[in-house]
């Protein structure tokens, strides 16, 4: 007797509630959503990657640019003292002049 219980008891569950192709049923569609998705997800890595090499390359160039400007700078300092120098040594030579002149009135 109980193994005719146990037979019906199991022929009930096999074609009864047990069948997982109801609880899934036309939800396919959603996998292929997921799909796309994800071929849209590796567009966008790649965009992304490309942007971030552009991005890093400008950084560098930027940074190489700053080098130049306060080697620019640097240069400059040096010009201007060599300049104030040069207008020393031109009001130092103006002034013996000027004195010579003063002294022959």
């Amino acid at each position: 007797m109980n193994e005719k219980i146990f037979f019906i008891f199991a022929f009930l569950l096999l074609f009864t509630g047990c069948c997982t192709r109801s609880g899934i049923h036309n939800h396919g569609n959603g996998a292929y959503e997921v799909r796309e998705n994800i071929g849209k997800l590796g567009e966008e890595q790649t965009q992304s990657a490309v942007t971030s090499t552009e991005l890093k390359g400008g950084i560098e160039k930027s940074l190489e640019q700053v080098g130049e400007l306060e080697q620019a700078i640097t240069d400059g300092a040096g010009d201007l003292e060599e300049f104030k120098a040069i207008l020393q040594r031109i009001r130092k030579t103006g002034k013996r002049k000027d004195t010579g002149k003063t002294n022959s009135n």
